[in-house]
């Protein structure tokens, strides 16, 4: 039961993307800048994620909890800002369709890599011909919906 509750809410994330890029690139235009949309998103997100820490009880981490290699602490927050600042400038030049599109295969792409290799902890799993196919399949509906 928790499978599927969990893949309905990666959905209405998913559904939401094309939404929360619209509303940050209108936000760009109001405010004279797509970064400056990018920082003051960034922000709410941010104060969010906080409050809602400090409300459920998060414990928060000490320095001696700091104990992995450097770039793990700033990697996923660098890749956020990196995709929320693409989805800014590409939603309002190539629409939404072709955008989400363009997402989904970046992520596939980056997905069976991941597996194949079983790089960073993931269960390796190798590239099959279905799969791949599967993804070139993916790349001509992207070139479908930008061409048509």
């Amino acid at each position: 039961m928790l499978s599927w509750f969990l893949l309905f809410a990666v959905a209405v994330g998913g559904f939401l993307t094309p939404v929360q890029a619209s509303i940050n690139a209108t936000l760009g235009r109001s405010l004279g800048h797509p970064v400056s949309a990018a920082v003051l998103s960034t922000c709410v997100s941010f104060t969010l994620l906080l409050v809602t820490a400090l409300i459920i009880r998060v414990p928060m981490p000490g320095a001696a909890s700091f104990a992995g290699p450097w770039w793990i602490y700033v990697s996923g927050g660098t890749i956020g800002a990196i995709f929320v600042f693409f989805l800014l400038f590409s939603a309002p030049i190539i629409g939404a369709t072709a955008m989400i599109g363009a997402v989904i295969a970046g992520q596939l792409i980056g997905s069976v890599a991941l597996d194949h290799f079983g790089a960073l902890g993931l269960p390796q799993q190798a590239l099959s011909p279905g799969r791949a196919l599967g993804i070139a399949f993916l790349i001509g509906g992207v070139f479908l919906i930008r061409k048509f």
